[in-house]
């Protein structure tokens, strides 16, 4: 099976913000930033109450509204800031071998990847993992780097699930 596609920086970010969502310390990371903005919060509230002696259901009211809208929002502003740093990365040298066009060339045995670096060859064994999403199969080499797969490669559904076939062929899907 042969398939040629164009990768594009956002091809990237949609890479890192799947491997960032999939993996177990960012995920971790997430959940505790969401937990302190709260904290901070009623922390903040608490002191301000202790400083002026006084109840002030006010202050309360705005910090729990706070910490609620932040508890909502925050993942989004998370993902748009690994988003920006992979921008930055990726605008930081050539990437010769990245972007522009891409040729898989797949078999029972492994695989080609060729592009205007060259080629490279590698096993079926050389993948750890396979994850799909809505756009993409990430062939994953190990936890921080993947063959990226758009589904817009494939000319119709019965060359995906051919793809599909040949993945779970050589037992990585």
């Amino acid at each position: 099976m042969e398939l040629t596609y164009d990768l594009t920086k956002e091809d990237y970010q949609a890479f890192q913000i799947h491997a960032a969502k999939q993996s177990e310390t960012i995920k971790s990371a997430l959940i505790m930033q969401r937990l302190m903005g709260p904290v901070l919060f009623l922390l903040f509230a608490l002191v301000v109450s202790w400083v002026t002696e006084e109840w002030l259901p006010g202050l309360f009211i705005t910090f729990a509204v706070a910490s609620v809208l932040w508890v909502i929002l925050y993942p989004k502003y998370f993902y748009g800031h690994i988003k920006r740093n992979v921008n930055k990365m990726l605008n930081e040298s050539r990437n010769d071998n990245m972007f522009g066009l891409h040729t898989l060339v797949m078999d029972r045995k492994g695989f080609t990847e060729k592009n205007r670096a060259g080629e490279k060859k590698a096993n079926w064994a050389d993948i750890e993992r396979v994850d799909e999403d809505e756009a993409y199969f990430f062939l994953f080499t190990s936890i921080v780097e993947a063959y990226i797969v758009p589904k817009r490669s494939f000319e119709n559904e019965d060359r995906r699930e051919e793809f599909k076939t040949l993945v779970k062929s050589v037992n990585l899907i």
